[in-house]
């Protein structure tokens, strides 16, 4: 599958700009449940300050990618996952080229049954040993 920075499953602008902000968001869903949002957005400029605030590249014009996993059938039903091994976090100061190489790498993960649910039964094995 061919995956292309301009080609996104969804694209808004960020809801941030409805607070005086600005900014764009793409959404990315693959089969394997797993997906991506990559936004690039500032909140309103404080007054005397030079560079904006708001995801990690915008002052440099790149973007900022988090994991997500779909929950729905709906496109903006989903939640960041941190459990991928590809971030435990979000991963800030991308080019397009960068965030295309992520999203090959989000589309061929494998969903691992339970995982969000089950975290706890790990930690219950450690405390009993």
């Amino acid at each position: 599958m061919k995956i292309e920075f301009e080609k996104p499953t969804f694209e808004r602008e960020h809801p941030i700009a409805k607070e005086g902000g600005e900014g764009e968001q793409r959404i990315w869903r693959f089969e394997n449940g797993f997906g991506a949002s990559v936004v690039r957005f500032s909140i309103a400029n404080l007054v005397g300050r030079k560079e904006k605030i708001g995801s990690y590249g915008i002052n440099e014009g790149l973007w900022e990618l988090a994991v997500v996993k779909f929950k729905g059938k709906k496109i903006l039903d989903y939640e960041l996952c941190y459990t991928t091994g590809i971030t435990e976090d979000v991963i800030g100061h991308l080019t397009e080229n960068e965030v295309e190489k992520l999203l090959k790498r989000i589309s061929k993960l494998e969903e691992k049954k339970n995982e969000r649910n089950n975290w706890w039964r790990k930690e219950i094995n450690d405390i009993k040993r």
